[in-house]
């Protein structure tokens, strides 16, 4: 019964954050929208050469398998 009921949600929480398709994309444990930075919160996309402090700086979504990441 809980499959059925992934991501079926669509509309506003009570903290006012719109829940929409967007937030289906999910890496099997959190949806993707929810990992890149907290809603409403100050944002950009990671340029590496231009850190911004104080606000989340977004690393691009990798798409493959868990077990496909390497690190070096």
């Amino acid at each position: 019964m809980r499959a059925s009921q992934i991501g079926a949600y669509a509309g506003r929480t009570a903290g006012g954050i719109t829940v929409d398709e967007s937030w289906r994309e999910s890496d099997g444990l959190v949806n993707t929208s929810s990992a890149r930075f907290p809603a409403g919160a100050p944002s950009r996309q990671l340029n590496r050469d231009q850190i911004h402090p104080g606000i989340w700086n977004v690393f691009p979504t990798v798409e493959g398998d868990h077990m496909w990441l390497q690190v070096d």
